[in-house]
């Protein structure tokens, strides 16, 4: 890697970056660092691309990776265990209609903290970021999105309607 290239940026992994003299700049997450203050000149540019490609060393790195990667698989783990609670749920139901009230089945507690847990993860796939990096807030398409990507996708499709050839034409 020459002196002048830049890693990719260390909190989103976004290549779409700035140099300033004294900082650069992240246009996918907004981060900026370092901050070299009223530092200007190309020593100061130099300084700047040294200090942001500097790294973590790659053991950390790999500890970090592989303790998430375990926290995926236990999370898939849940995922897995919910999905067979509620096809339970669901045989009860069946039974409890087939028996017209007789003999009826019934686990309330249980029921309700399938329902809970499947709520948090919902919640927590709520939290997945966009495409782009910034903070996803609405869906489009079955996409979780931030705000301007959305804009940006149905202003895509909006032109894809109105070209000839569209879905537009009649």
């Amino acid at each position: 890697m020459s002196e002048q290239e830049l890693k990719p940026c260390p909190f989103c992994g976004g290549s779409d970056l700035k140099v300033w003299d004294n900082a650069v700049e992240c246009h996918v997450c907004e981060a900026s660092w370092p901050d070299l203050g009223h530092c200007v000149g190309p020593e100061c540019k130099a300084q700047t691309i040294m200090a942001w490609n500097t790294r973590a060393p790659d053991t950390e790195n790999a500890e970090l990776a592989a303790r998430v990667k375990e926290l995926e698989g236990n999370l898939k783990s849940c995922e897995h265990l919910l999905t067979m609670a509620e096809l339970f749920f669901k045989a009860v139901d069946e039974y409890n209609l087939a028996m017209s009230g007789k003999h009826k089945i019934d686990f309330p507690a249980f029921r309700d903290e399938v329902v809970r847990l499947r709520s948090a993860l919902a919640k927590k796939d709520a939290l997945k970021p966009c495409r782009c990096g910034q903070p996803a807030t609405t869906s489009f398409d079955g996409e979780i999105l931030c705000e301007a990507c959305a804009r940006e996708d149905a202003h895509r499709d909006l032109e894809e309607q109105e070209m000839p050839g569209g879905f537009g034409e009649g």
